[in-house]
């Protein structure tokens, strides 16, 4: 009896024993498996992110197509009739939405001008397209500086802030605004206190790089002064102008011992 008790018992533990072997094959054979396939695994991952930047690409270009497409109906629209009243105001605004988008600024910039001919135009858009202008300015203008400031902190070149100054003046004359007056006299502060000693060039710098000569303190008043004989009046902008009139006078006096220093050491 005990001999084929313990007979049952060994062949008990040799079927154990084989059974845990099997299965750690089995558990050994799955991670070799899982191994082989992780690199397949991340091709195809890689495959498929690969398919969604060329979708992405592909979506792109169709958008792009169709508003090339969408602004060359509008541009011939605008051609045929621009006296169109608001009709005509909304298809200037959103062709000069579609050149924004598709980054042709010259054609952007001849779309608002148009627009301030033939179409009554809007403070939004008015200040939206000169916000468009700077911006473009600035980029243009960044490689002409040497400094590590960034470029929407510099005075722009001579040129480009004749022309932002002529769109603004242009703009004015469109639509009368207190909101438009104060964007260009900030624009023109800007520039002023920038150039007088904010930032530094060298002697050395072209004269078409500097806006001194087309800024200044008494130039700012001025504008100040226009804009005031028009809204000093007016109920609720009123106020506004004239705080920011005090508000660039105390800027420049207290600009005026640095400056003086300044000048004295060199």
């Amino acid at each position: 009896m005990e001999q084929t008790t313990c007979a049952a018992s060994g062949d008990s533990l040799t079927r154990r024993t084989v059974s845990n072997s099997t299965e750690a094959a089995r558990a050994e054979e799955d991670l070799q498996a899982r191994d082989d396939d992780a690199p397949s695994r991340e091709e195809e991952t890689r495959h498929e992110q690969e398919e969604e930047m060329e979708d992405s690409e592909d979506d792109e270009e169709a958008r792009e197509r169709l508003m090339l497409a969408e602004a060359k109906k509008l541009s011939a629209e605008v051609k045929q009739n621009p006296w169109r009243g608001a009709d005509g105001a909304l298809t200037f605004q959103r062709l000069a939405e579609l050149y924004r988008h598709l980054g042709e600024y010259e054609k952007l910039n001849r779309t608002a001008r148009l627009a301030c001919v033939y179409c009554p135009v809007g403070e939004e858009f008015l200040l939206s397209w000169l916000e468009e202008e700077k911006r473009v300015a600035r980029l243009l203008s960044g490689a002409a500086f040497e400094s590590s400031f960034p470029s929407h902190q510099l005075p722009l070149p001579r040129e480009q802030h004749l022309h932002i100054r002529r769109l603004y003046r242009l703009a004015r004359f469109v639509l009368p605004s207190v909101s438009l007056a104060l964007s260009h006299l900030r624009f023109e502060e800007a520039a002023f206190f920038a150039s007088s000693g904010a930032f530094s060039f060298s002697r050395s710098s072209s004269s078409s790089v500097s806006p001194s000569s087309v800024v200044s303190a008494e130039g700012i008043r001025g504008m100040f002064e226009e804009a005031l004989d028009d809204f000093a009046l007016h109920a609720l902008e009123g106020p506004c102008l004239w705080a920011a009139y005090r508000h660039f006078e105390d800027s420049f006096s207290f600009r005026l011992p640095a400056w003086a220093t300044s000048l004295t050491s060199t």
